[in-house]
């Protein structure tokens, strides 16, 4: 984010992203329509900076760059214009699913669609929370530096539970 700084700053662009990124997501059945975000985007910053947040937003999910990772997905060409602004997007909100907020977050959601606690947070924090940190998809220096202890509460959660069974 530093690197964002200088006078080629965009603030509303960095801001519109993170800020709508989930309002669509699967994990939200009751928000908008998907055409309604856009419109309000386009309305909101213009159709040229309204296509970049829309870029960022579409890119920001952690399990697409997981299957990219992988080999299970394409990995999708970033603009150079764009990239370190979908990596602060990125790595903010990867650093809100880990540390204790991250594992109250889980639960919370856990608790909502009825899975059990905390087999299956514990299972979440193996498949994605660890690998956030520990594989490297927060990227910028900053957002290494702020992770490193929220990913050691993730990593003393987990011990505590699995020595609890």
């Amino acid at each position: 984010m530093h690197s964002l700084q200088p006078s080629g700053f965009d603030f509303d662009l960095l801001c519109c992203a993170a800020l709508l990124h989930d309002v669509c997501d699967h994990k939200y059945p009751q928000s908008i329509k998907r055409g309604d975000l856009d419109a309000f985007i386009y309305e909101t910053v213009g159709k040229e900076k309204g296509g970049d947040v829309i870029f960022i937003i579409d890119n920001v999910s952690w399990s697409k760059e997981d299957k990219a990772r992988r080999g299970e997905a394409v990995p999708v060409p970033v603009p150079p214009h764009l990239k370190e602004y979908l990596d602060a997007v990125r790595d903010a909100d990867r650093l809100e699913a880990i540390g204790q907020v991250g594992i109250d977050r889980c639960i919370a959601y856990s608790v909502s669609i009825g899975r059990k606690i905390p087999d299956d947070v514990i299972v979440h924090c193996h498949e994605k929370l660890l690998r956030i940190y520990g594989e490297k998809f927060i990227v910028t220096d900053l957002g290494r530096k702020m992770a490193e202890p929220l990913h050691e509460v993730i990593v003393e959660y987990v011990k505590a539970q699995e020595a609890a069974v």
